[in-house]
């Protein structure tokens, strides 16, 4: 079968799994990244597989989702011509943001009084998410969940191969590893950078991931993130652990959906996003004191921290021994208060209080063996 659309591998699976909900009784709820290709693939579905069961569509509107009159009508007109029928709902995540969650409810009682309706609802947001699934008195909503992530390497390099056949253009190879390894399997970025070369093919990728339209790209699927996933993607960028369960949760989520892949954020551009808007920590020695962001911060700390603070900020962006910091810490005496358990949970220790000023745990670098480093900068 030939489409007028780029088609990925695993679209036929998916197609699959929608139509073992349709053939069901109860609705079916599928997520997709924000600002990806949903309207392409509910278009497909519709396109390409009403013989295997007929679908139409209801797009959903910004301060239309407190309203079934609104939603039902061109329901019940396509109705008239099918006896069993899907409805595609898509732009679902604008009843999450308006908190009209009690429309899904009505949506999935509406599918049990009339057995020829199946709803598929389309989501760009984790309903599943703590603070959103408690919102729903239905556990039905939950039953049927299809997750779509973002692409892995074989596709996204077909979906560049297919672009540039629709526009009659070439890259090299190493181009187009270039695009996917900044972009990821993000395709509204992968699709902006290969049409930014074909109309100025002159341009450096590193000019092109700097235009207005990447970045704005960039804030869109920034923006679209519930905070804790926000939150899990900067301490992913920053190394740290995630401990909180709601964040968790989402950590889990951002896996299952690509956005992290072995414990590393799959989309470059978006961890360097985040890396340039995210409030920079300055925590420096000036005079007699040490602040943070302009702020005298000593009063947090015993002497002995205060000491060795001071000694890192003297030393910073260098390993300073373990013996050096011993000798901050037990100036008098050194070797017999001195072992490595110790400097181990007094180094923790003003990591946690850096933390609970708002400074990564990670601004201080161990180095097995060696000793300690703290960084030039941190972001909060």
């Amino acid at each position: 079968m030939g489409y007028a659309y780029f088609v990925p591998s695993g679209f036929s699976k998916f197609a699959q799994r929608i139509f073992r909900i349709l053939r069901s009784d109860e609705i079916g709820v599928i997520l997709f990244t924000p600002k990806m290709d949903r309207p392409i693939r509910v278009n497909q579905l519709i396109q390409d597989y009403q013989k295997e069961y007929p679908l139409v569509k209801v797009d959903l509107a910004p301060g239309h989702t407190n309203d079934l009159n609104y939603i039902l009508p061109p329901i019940e007109q396509a109705a008239k011509k099918k006896k069993n029928m899907g409805i595609c709902v898509t732009n679902c995540e604008l009843m999450i943001y308006e908190r009209n969650y009690q429309v899904i409810e009505e949506i999935a009682k509406l599918q049990q009084k009339q057995s020829h309706h199946r709803f598929l609802l389309f989501f760009e947001i984790d309903i599943t998410h703590p603070d959103i699934a408690r919102q729903f008195s239905l556990n039905e909503v939950f039953n049927n969940i299809v997750y779509y992530p973002l692409y892995e390497y074989k596709d996204t390099l077909n979906f560049i191969d297919y672009s540039l056949k629709e526009w009659k253009m070439e890259l090299s190879k190493s181009i187009k590893n270039n695009i996917i390894q900044e972009c990821g399997g993000q395709f509204w970025l992968v699709r902006r950078a290969v049409r930014t070369l074909r109309d100025d093919p002159e341009m450096t990728l590193e000019q092109i991931f700097e235009t207005e339209q990447i970045r704005f790209r960039l804030e869109q699927i920034y923006l679209s993130l519930l905070d804790s996933e926000k939150k899990v993607l900067q301490k992913v960028m920053k190394q740290e652990e995630i401990e909180d369960p709601v964040e968790k949760h989402s950590l889990n989520y951002l896996n299952r959906m690509g956005y992290i892949r072995d414990g590393q954020i799959t989309v470059p551009l978006l961890e360097q996003y985040m890396h340039e808007h995210l409030p920079k920590i300055s925590l420096l020695q000036t005079g007699e004191h040490i602040v943070l962001n302009n702020v005298n911060i000593e009063g947090n700390f015993s002497k002995k921290e205060v000491r060795v603070l001071r000694l890192l900020l003297e030393q910073k962006n260098r390993v300073v021994s373990r013996d050096l910091i011993a000798k901050a810490i037990w100036p008098v005496n050194t070797s017999d208060s001195y072992t490595d358990w110790a400097l181990d949970r007094f180094i923790a220790r003003i990591r946690v209080k850096l933390k609970s000023l708002g400074v990564s745990k990670n601004l201080i670098k161990t180095f097995r063996s060696r000793g300690y480093m703290l960084s030039g900068s941190s972001s909060s």
